[in-house]
């Protein structure tokens, strides 16, 4: 009888049943829990993007509503404004033919004075309103760069 060497080795063993136990029927489900972690993780991460999402939608629509409000706001004071040199004119004229006093007048140019400067402070407040719009988009605006600029 001639027994080989090649008998005892790896390569002659027969196969267990132990290469079976790697079978999905015997994992006691933890698969499944693990595929229903990764699904509540994605579920999870989507509904944290689509709430990033949202907010920043809506503070961009916010600046916008505020910088048509600011436009009809100096619309309105551009109009008075005119109607104000009018007034000007009109008691400035008045004044030369001697109908009016000088405080009539000065008190006109005040008047129009008055409605340069709110009319200054309505388009400061639209500028900045155009600064939060750039930086609710995305745009980079950092605060330092306006106080780069003012001084």
């Amino acid at each position: 009888l001639f027994i080989s060497n090649d008998f005892i080795t790896k390569a002659s063993s027969v196969p267990s049943a132990g290469f079976a136990l790697d079978l999905p029927i015997f994992d006691w489900g933890k698969r499944e829990a693990n595929l229903e972690d990764g699904v509540i993780t994605y579920n999870s991460s989507v509904y944290e993007y689509n709430e990033i999402l949202i907010k920043a939608v809506n503070e961009v629509f916010e600046v916008l509503k505020k910088l048509e409000y600011k436009e009809l706001q100096i619309k309105m004071h551009h109009k008075q404004l005119e109607s104000n040199e009018i007034n000007e004119k009109i008691a400035g004229k008045r004044f030369d033919i001697g109908l009016n006093d000088k405080i009539s007048y000065n008190d006109s140019k005040i008047d129009t004075l008055i409605v340069h400067l709110n009319q200054m402070d309505l388009i400061e407040s639209r500028v900045k309103l155009e600064l939060n719009l750039i930086k609710s988009i995305g745009g980079g605006f950092k605060e330092e760069d306006l106080t780069n600029v003012k001084g």
